[in-house]
């Protein structure tokens, strides 16, 4: 991972009250799918890789997981420690997970929700399935801001704001649609670690005010990652297109992707 993404994964924490306030969480049709499909139930042993402010930390923890979260950012870290106060086998560590030596004991099941892609992507599979028991489970979370089956009008007149404010941004950009994103995993399926793969997607309509939608954007790792000028040179953009060309309100559908894989039972 060279120094550019170090600093972009970094960046979340100097701004952890705004991305407990502005993220929002996971569907509920997602997690009662990850709980029913890994049998989660009181006691389960997970892990979870990246947990920010707690967005499905505190769903897992409402239903009986006994969780260990490790997290870089200690600001985003305390935020999630103080939502699982009571909860006594849950816990959170400040760590970073590439370098973090795995436990003796092994985890029912590890989940990296809208935090895998931060990972070092020539080790991450093969970590991570060194953490789960044979015939555990594996759940990433892949979030895709804003992605439909077609680029609705706010994606679209948006990327006149991009292409002024972005260095180096491609001219050939188009903003992506469900269409565009693949339906297969080949880290997973060519790791040979894993019996099952599957994938479910849910969408999510989500009406944001310029203040509320820039709030969220100003969480975002390649926003964080422009100099003061350009991120408020950005924002104001953004805020004068959505109060002079959307009436002050868009609605953005988010997409989400829940990637499960079950660890072979003989990994002999």
């Amino acid at each position: 991972m060279n120094n550019r993404q170090n600093i972009r994964r970094e960046s979340f924490d100097e701004v952890a009250d705004l991305y407990e306030m502005a993220r929002p969480g996971y569907p509920r049709a997602l997690v009662d799918d990850l709980v029913e499909v890994t049998g989660l139930h009181s006691g389960t042993r997970v892990l979870e890789i990246g947990c920010g402010t707690g967005q499905l930390t505190l769903p897992l923890a409402e239903h009986g997981a006994s969780l260990m979260a490790v997290e870089l950012g200690k600001h985003l870290a305390a935020i999630t420690l103080r939502k699982l106060a009571r909860f006594e086998r849950c816990s959170v560590l400040v760590a970073d997970f590439d370098l973090w030596p795995l436990p003796a004991e092994s985890f029912d099941i590890v989940v990296a929700a809208t935090a895998f892609h931060w990972l070092n992507p020539t080790t991450r599979v093969h970590k991570c399935a060194d953490a789960i028991r044979p015939g555990g489970w594996m759940a990433i979370v892949d979030t895709h801001w804003g992605v439909g089956p077609h680029p609705d009008r706010f994606s679209i007149e948006s990327q006149e704001c991009y292409a002024h404010w972005y260095p180096d941004i491609d001219p050939n950009y188009r903003p992506p649609i469900i269409g565009d994103l693949p339906d297969k995993r080949e880290d997973l399926a060519t790791s040979q670690r894993f019996a099952t793969i599957f994938m479910k997607r849910y969408t999510c309509p989500r009406q944001y005010s310029a203040t509320g939608y820039c709030h969220l954007l100003s969480t975002f790792s390649d926003v964080l990652a422009l100099d003061e000028h350009a991120r408020i040179g950005l924002l104001t953009c953004i805020t004068e297109l959505i109060n002079s060309r959307f009436d002050g309100t868009i609605t953005r559908h988010d997409l989400y992707e829940l990637w499960l894989a079950q660890t072979m039972t003989d990994q002999s």
